[in-house]
């Protein structure tokens, strides 16, 4: 196992622990559009006279600006610079921070990090066991990832600590601001965010008339705009355009499923056409290996019907690849079940799908716990294919995925760094074989 300097994990966590005495509160490189990446900084200083810190990439001064005025929603200073991917190292306020490789050997996914709470269901969010991000963070800073891939679904603190809820929420900040973004987040993850440049998905809490102020405030990969922070649900800019993220031989299709519709028997016409509409037109650039990374799963698992049908999952994501998945997509990556689930169908006209939504909110049951070998499972609303098998299993923790010749070598650990399953991964025939 490869271990982060122990210094660069404590200046990201000297920030948090010390807001009163540091400028920076956070600084972190986050994939974007158009091979670029976005140097970006948090700090505390919104008053008179307040500036960015200073930045720069193996020596060569960045000017970093800011990227909305603050407000009482968001009274912090968010600067951001647009750089071209290259170089090894980033300074944001005299902390070092890693720039991405051409080739990553080892990606970090984590999905469903915050800690719920909504109306009178409650996560223990001042219990570091019962939301163990901050934990998690540690361990996937300590295996020193070049990348980090984010499924989506950062904020769940959506109400305040219910009374008498039986578990300790208290004093908890709630809404779609930053002091619950900081809580679900950047607190938590703050060892995390200074590892490794960063890959971040949106999932269906950052959608318009939910979560989309601090997404849109904070981490969206585009230039920000004012208009998208009051979006209603619906609205265009619950469609954020795809884009992509070359990891060596391997593109990531970073693509926004936060408002398809995973309600059983229920599709919509408008994100279908759109979907497909997006796909067509980004897919005829792309060749080689990609890995589809959207927050929800295409096939996931939630049950087994009475007639022994096994489905789960998002009705939407299903019709949009009723014909079976297009290539070049070889992966479906994703989070949303808050398991780890990894779902391999008969026919190669289905990508295989991998779920890992276990980075901190509170797990669902297992929904599918028996491996379905040769089962009936719903494609889609009018198809069905056959499974050659699948796992579905909840417990906190992240998966690492270690390049091979032909994929990747995925091994899912638990909080405390325990192996949980293993996973062969070939990209080139479109295969997924975990075992537990």
């Amino acid at each position: 196992m490869r271990f982060l300097p122990f210094a660069a994990v404590a200046l990201a966590l000297a920030a948090h622990g010390t807001p009163a005495r540091a400028q920076v509160l956070d600084q972190w490189v986050q994939y974007a559009p158009g091979d670029t990446v976005l140097l970006r900084a948090i700090t505390s200083n919104t008053g008179s006279g307040s500036i960015c810190p200073t930045a720069s990439v193996d020596g060569r001064a960045v000017h970093l600006r800011e990227r909305f005025v603050p407000d009482s929603d968001f009274p912090i200073l968010e600067c951001e610079a647009s750089v071209p991917i290259g170089g090894h190292q980033a300074m944001i306020g005299g902390v070092p921070l890693r720039m991405p490789l051409a080739h990553p050997r080892r990606i970090v996914v984590i999905g469903d990090t915050g800690c719920r709470i909504k109306g009178t269901a409650a996560q223990a969010c001042n219990d570091p066991v019962a939301f163990p991000l901050q934990r998690i963070a540690y361990f996937v800073a300590n295996f020193a990832p070049d990348a980090i891939v984010h499924v989506g679904d950062y904020f769940y603190r959506e109400s305040p600590c219910p009374q008498g809820a039986g578990v300790d929420c208290t004093g908890s900040p709630y809404g779609d601001n930053w002091g619950s973004w900081n809580a679900d987040w950047f607190g938590p993850a703050a060892a995390l965010i200074a590892s490794a440049p960063i890959a971040q998905t949106r999932g269906n809490h950052e959608s318009c008339g939910r979560g989309q102020n601090g997404w849109y405030h904070l981490l969206d990969p585009f230039p920000y705009n004012p208009a998208a922070v009051t979006c209603t649900k619906g609205s265009t800019y619950d469609f954020e355009p795809p884009y992509t993220v070359k990891m060596g031989p391997t593109t990531l299709l970073m693509f926004d499923s936060s408002f398809a519709n995973d309600t059983t028997g229920s599709t919509s016409p408008t994100v279908i056409s759109t979907y497909k509409s997006e796909l067509s037109q980004i897919l005829s650039t792309l060749s080689g290996n990609v890995i589809y990374v959207t927050h929800k799963p295409t096939y996931g698992l939630i049950g087994v019907s009475d007639t022994g049908i096994v489905s789960g999952g998002d009705n939407d994501e299903q019709n949009v690849f009723s014909d079976g998945v297009p290539q070049p997509i070889k992966l479906l990556l994703s989070g949303h079940i808050h398991n780890y689930q990894a779902v391999q169908l008969t026919s190669k006209a289905y990508a295989p799908q991998l779920v890992v939504g276990i980075s901190g909110t509170a797990l669902d049951p297992d929904g599918v716990p028996t491996d379905q070998q040769h089962a009936t499972y719903q494609a889609s609303p009018s198809t069905t294919a056959t499974t050659v098998s699948t796992a579905d299993l909840a417990d906190f923790g992240f998966a690492v995925l270690d390049a091979t010749g032909v994929g990747y070598r995925g091994t899912i650990y638990d909080l405390n760094g325990a192996v949980l399953a293993h996973c062969a991964i070939d990209l080139d025939d479109r295969r997924l074989a975990c075992t537990q």
